[in-house]
């Protein structure tokens, strides 16, 4: 019997071969040893098996073996000796979550849950309130009231909904007039009071600016309950959202309200950013600045597909503005840059254009990775050279592996497959050589599933998510792989550790490369797990012939290969990128980078859904550094939410739920921990000091950004030191001519712009708070008891007998902001008087 893995495919670079070569290759070795599936045998891991770092496993003296490239397994005998540089398993090690903190992790759900918070001085800063909220947590006779602070940057109308109720809960708006801290009689602007578990309103418009109090009483029992706020710019509120491209955005000065979105930039590298246009205006007439850092500040705020932490603005005239995922502002003094401070010194930055148009130089603002996420990554190997060293873009003190394992036997090619795929997750960020990674600080624990030295799919699986879960990390793991044909059940092993690890594991998998209406295994295994990821692949703004394409359109090349698409796709990463590179010459490894689109000779991009599937789990990496109270699942919805939406509005079966957002996702992350605390009202911040740390170029020319960005260093591009590209060239040249066929013949044939469009060939590999008061807890108790005891008065009357008790503190609440101008009004009125009289 035929394992159901016998058509695997290898989900990263994509060639194509005249009929012979494919029928000669259609069934290679490599791909019936993916994944034994015939073997029913309990999983037993040797007990010697340690991770050890990429670094650690450098021989102290060189050894050379012209005849091979496996060069580590030459040094499996220092193992033992030095196995004491792996990473301990230390559960109270310094990064800020252990083993000892997973056990919080399924009560701890995010910033939807209140704290403690039942006085005016310790209640939940919700911050700015615009547009739509919702909030959850418990009273009972223990803990009575709940308070939710707020506030107002313009006058707005106000909804308030409980419910959720299973006891007896009542809902008060209050303000703390004299600043004491504490709830007074008196502070209560508007209640509702309906019996039993009903549902609690309240409904107010044309309430001022300024700060309010949202309370919880319990009235009998204990509940949980859900609240959800609501506030309605008078002046109204627009949401203006750009493309994958770079977009310049204008203020609508008719609306009190407006919100851009950045999403992502694939021109940033040109010097082109999403830019606010506001050189209209001076940066005087910016009254309040309140931007979002990775401990907090700004305004949550949903646009509509989940609360994020929006960077705030407010002017002089009086109009708020909200921002996400923008590069800089345009003043009349000039340009004001959001991610300098963070924007990498790596040369080749400027050409990785899959990284803008992610938005991942903006989410690096929050986060370039933790100590709190584990990467792994099965694939093949790691290119080493004879001298044990890996590539220099990538990091070895942070780079994990098995010392018979890590390196990659290039048993399918010359090329490393698992070389491309790491770095463009993990390659050394800011470190002033070639390319930088997604995630600079995150370890990456790297194992080989091909090959004569290989791990299982279940092997490996295990290994990484025992080191994630003795380390106390989260795991993200990318599996840039799948088989053509296979369905449920062909791995139960596999699929059985996924569900064991529901929680701590995302998979993050390469939906295939058939450009056919189904996801490959075991990508498809999302379809019962949310843990689960299927990942399709993007263009960004040219393809592999250089023909211009739709920043985001699905890939496909109808007779060579195309992104696979259908039910239970969960979003889509670019491809045909540039990214790190090993080659075997059959007597050393040399390392290189492939180039992006379009490939000219042999400078080709990386691509296949085996790219796209790193760029998707290294965003993955980062949003779970941002929060790593999250599960596994509620990542993936994460970037699900926050997607740029393509195609048919909503998801579909093309591009899932759209084109992966860094920054969004990121932001979102954020706002869903307890502990973020957004900034001060944007109406607070003094004006002198507007926008701190100013980054200003006068020498821009329109929407364009700095000339670090436009243009990349020639020096040391490639990390190659001292030797010269006219160098490497002659090196290449001077090849002998049988390494040269033997490339050639491993090579076969790239499209070329002949053949494409008859579709010439056949896949060779798919590839790639104070106490309060107990009278005033009373207060509304007593207040709604006497009500009750009015024989004879229904439950609508009590609550217009109630309104009509609050109304003079909402009018008193109305006239506060505006008290100076009616007291001005009256001395003019005065004055009037006494001069008429006279």
């Amino acid at each position: 019997m035929n394992s159901p893995l016998d058509n695997s495919q290898f989900l990263g670079q994509l060639e194509l071969t005249d009929s012979s070569a494919s029928s000669a290759s259609g069934s290679s070795d490599y791909t019936s040893n993916l994944l034994d599936l015939n073997d029913s045998t309990p999983l037993l891991l040797p007990s010697s098996e340690t991770w050890l770092t990429a670094d650690s496993l450098l021989p102290t003296e060189p050894k050379v073996d012209l005849l091979s490239s496996h060069y580590l397994s030459l040094y499996d005998s220092f193992e033992a000796a030095i196995s004491t540089l792996g990473k301990l398993s230390d559960a109270a090690d310094d990064s800020g979550f252990n083993q000892n903190d997973m056990a919080l992790l399924s009560h701890e759900s995010d910033a939807l849950i209140a704290p403690q918070n039942n006085t005016f001085s310790t209640a939940q800063n919700v911050g700015t309130l615009v547009g739509a909220r919702s909030f959850g947590g418990t009273v009972s006779a223990s803990d009575t009231i709940d308070f939710f602070r707020f506030q107002l940057d313009t006058q707005s109308d106000l909804n308030l909904l409980l419910s959720g109720l299973n006891a007896d809960a009542d809902l008060y708006l209050m303000k703390d007039f004299n600043n004491n801290g504490v709830f007074d009689s008196g502070e209560i602007i508007d209640g509702s009071i309906e019996f039993g578990s009903s549902v609690e309103a309240i409904s107010l418009n044309n309430l001022y600016q300024g700060e309010y109090f949202m309370g919880v009483v319990q009235y009998s029992g204990s509940t949980s309950y859900q609240l959800s706020a609501s506030a309605s710019p008078d002046g109204g509120l627009g949401h203006d959202a750009g493309s994958l491209s770079a977009d310049s955005f204008d203020l609508d000065f008719s609306q009190a309200y407006s919100v851009f979105s950045g999403n992502g930039n694939v021109d940033f590298g040109y010097g082109y950013g999403d830019v606010l246009n506001l050189s209209n205006l001076s940066v005087n007439n910016v009254v309040g600045w309140n931007p979002v850092a990775a401990t907090g500040g700004g305004v949550i705020y949903n646009p509509g597909n989940g609360d994020r932490a929006f960077d705030a603005m407010s002017l002089s005239s009086g109009h708020q503005i909200l921002m996400e995922g923008l590069d800089g502002i345009w003043f009349q003094e000039g340009y004001y840059s959001f991610n300098s401070d963070v924007l990498p010194n790596d040369p080749m930055f400027s050409e990785q254009w899959n990284l803008h148009m992610m938005g991942v130089h903006n989410a690096w603002r929050f986060t370039q990775g933790s100590d709190d996420v584990l990467i792994g990554v099965q694939d093949t190997g790691l290119g080493f050279n004879n001298n044990g060293q890996l590539h220099a873009d990538l990091d070895g003190s942070r780079t994990f592996g098995i010392a018979s394992n890590i390196d990659d036997d290039f048993f399918e090619g010359t090329s490393s497959h698992g070389t491309a795929v790491h770095g463009i997750i993990g390659a050394a960020g800011n470190n002033g050589i070639g390319l930088a990674g997604i995630n600079w600080n995150s370890d990456v624990a790297h194992l080989d599933v091909f090959g004569p030295d290989q791990f299982d799919l279940d092997e490996a699986t295990s290994l990484m998510a025992d080191y994630a879960t003795s380390t106390g990390r989260r795991l993200v793991v990318n599996m840039s792989l799948g088989a053509h044909g296979a369905g449920f059940g062909a791995m139960p092993a596999l699929e059985q550790l996924i569900a064991q690890n529901a929680d701590n594991a995302l998979f993050v998998i390469a939906s295939g490369n058939d450009d056919d209406g189904f996801t490959s295994y075991p990508a498809l295994l999302n379809q019962a797990y949310d843990n689960v990821m299927a990942v399709g692949a993007s263009w960004g703004a040219q393809d592999w012939y250089g023909d211009p394409t739709e920043p985001g359109d699905r890939i496909s090349y109808p007779g060579w290969w195309g992104s696979n698409y259908g039910y239970g796709l969960s979003l889509m990463g670019p491809s045909e990128v540039i990214t790190t590179k090993a080659t075997d010459s059959g007597w050393n490894t040399s390392f290189r980078y492939y180039q992006n689109a379009p490939a000219v000779g042999s400078q080709t991009p990386f691509n296949g859904t085996s790219a796209a599937t790193p760029n998707v789990a290294g965003v993955a990496s980062l949003v779970w550094s941002a929060n790593p109270f999250l599960s596994a699942g509620e990542v993936h919805q994460v970037m699900q939410e926050t997607a740029v939406d393509l195609g048919f509005p909503g998801y579909d079966y093309e591009f899932g739920a759209g084109f992966v957002n860094a920054d969004a996702a990121v932001r979102r992350a954020m706002a869903l921990r307890s502990s973020f605390q957004p900034g001060s009202a944007a109406s607070d911040a003094v004006a002198t000091t507007v926008l701190p740390d100013m980054a200003w170029s006068a020498e821009m020319g329109d929407a364009q950004l700095t000339e670090t960005i436009a243009s990349s260093a020639a020096t040391d591009r490639d990390g190659l030191g001292e030797e010269s590209l006219a160098a490497v060239s002659t090196e290449l040249v001077d090849k002998s001519a049988a390494v040269l066929e033997a490339i050639t013949l491993d090579r076969i044939e790239l499209p070329t712009v002949q053949n494409r469009a008859v579709g010439v060939g056949t896949l060779a590999r798919e590839g790639s708070d104070g106490a309060i008061a107990p009278e005033t807890v009373a207060l509304p108790q007593l207040a709604k008891a006497e009500l009750a005891a009015d024989s004879g008065t229904s439950a609508p009357r009590l609550e217009q007998q109630w309104a009509l008790t609050t109304e003079a503190n909402l009018l008193t609440t109305n006239l506060v902001q505006p008290l100076d101008a009616v007291l001005a009004a009256e001395v003019d009125a005065l004055t009037g008087e006494l001069v008429a009289a006279v």
